[in-house]
């Protein structure tokens, strides 16, 4: 294997997981190696990442079967992902077709399967629940990715802090080393940068407090997604 297919192997998988981990599904490992129906995840959808595994076939997008102004709903904070709906088909009963509700995100080749919506008869209806499932979990997916970028943001601050700090203390150590060898010009030059990395600390800090009390939403319902950010427990479920 190249290194390139290496990378964008990797690269799917991490994406992949992101999405498990926003909709609280159970089993990524199952569902990547069987290759079918994943377990139920939070809102009792369910992730499908081989459809000739699992059964359904994709009939084709909602967007090209009924009248829709796009052809997919952002799901992150720098509008690159869309969720788009699909129409799965499932074998025909008793002469009739059945059609489920689903979309698939752009970044990830399965698809999320609304089971709880039940089997659709017609073609556009089912079209119209898959663009709305898509809509809801595209909303749902910006939120969590706000509070993981928020997080992300809150540990770039916390090593700023770091960085300035030595700096901070390197600096200190070289004005008191250094007594009167140096001119007052430079002294003060000196002390000088010592308030600006004062400064920029303090700041820091201020915006990382603001974050943290920005928080009702994220611990409630993201704080998970926030401290992935973070790479620390600051929300405590």
């Amino acid at each position: 294997m190249k290194l390139s297919d290496l990378k964008a192997s990797l690269q799917r998988r991490a994406a992949k997981r992101k999405v498990y981990a926003c909709h609280g599904a159970r089993a990524y490992r199952v569902a990547h190696l069987a290759g079918a129906w994943n377990p139920p995840d939070n809102d009792g959808a369910r992730f499908v990442d081989n459809l000739d595994a699992a059964g359904p076939r994709l009939v084709d997008y909602a967007d090209k079967r009924i009248r829709l102004s796009h052809k997919g709903w952002y799901c992150d904070t720098l509008q690159i992902d869309t969720c788009r709906g699909a129409i799965l088909q499932l074998a025909g009963k008793n002469g009739r077709p059945r059609y489920l509700a689903a979309y698939q995100e752009s970044a990830n080749d399965g698809y999320r399967v609304d089971v709880r919506a039940g089997v659709f008869g017609e073609e556009r209806e089912a079209a119209f629940a898959a663009d709305a499932f898509a809509r809801i979990a595209a909303e749902h997916a910006r939120d969590y990715d706000a509070a993981w970028q928020a997080g992300a943001r809150y540990s770039e601050l916390g090593e700023n802090i770091r960085e300035d700090r030595r700096a901070a203390l390197a600096l200190i150590g070289e004005i008191r080393a250094a007594g009167r060898a140096f001119s007052p010009a430079i002294c003060a030059t000196l002390r000088m940068r010592l308030e600006q990395l004062r400064w920029r600390i303090a700041r820091y800090r201020e915006e990382r407090g603001k974050l943290r009390e920005a928080g009702p939403w994220f611990v409630r319902e993201f704080g998970a997604a926030f401290n992935d950010g973070a790479g620390e427990a600051v929300y405590f479920a």
